[in-house]
């Protein structure tokens, strides 16, 4: 099936969206400590290029590690420790580029150790 011409342009949650040859995901959660998905979807028969981006409260103590798993591999992984004092700092200095393959699953995981909000986006281009 083409996802090409399927379009859901509001919304936000773990799944991918599609408005012409555009795909986007985005997610805004607050989660207590543990791992959590913020993206995870399957794309179609299309490969799709595009850039991730996240960012996190800069809470005191607060520690964030960001994963990037293609069917199950980590291909891109980053922490962020604030230790004592709270800093400007977000795990992404530049949005990461990415090409996602056809007929995969896509994962955006994130392990927090203390109740934070986190943000995750990716905006790409699909081609047939």
């Amino acid at each position: 099936m083409s996802l090409l011409g399927v379009s859901n342009p509001v919304g936000t949650g773990t799944s991918i969206n599609y408005i012409g040859n555009h795909a986007y995901a985005y997610n805004f959660a607050t989660q207590g400590s543990g791992t959590f998905s913020a993206l995870d979807f399957s794309t179609g028969n299309e490969y799709i290029i595009g850039q991730i981006s996240a960012g996190q409260d800069n809470k005191i103590g607060a520690e964030h590690e960001f994963r990037l798993k293609i069917n199950g591999e980590t291909v891109f992984e980053c922490k962020n420790d604030n230790g004592t004092q709270i800093t400007a700092y977000a795990p992404f200095t530049a949005p990461i580029n990415v090409l996602l393959p056809p007929n995969s699953r896509i994962i955006m995981e994130i392990d927090v150790n203390t109740e934070t909000n986190v943000a995750v986006a990716f905006v790409g281009r699909v081609y047939a």
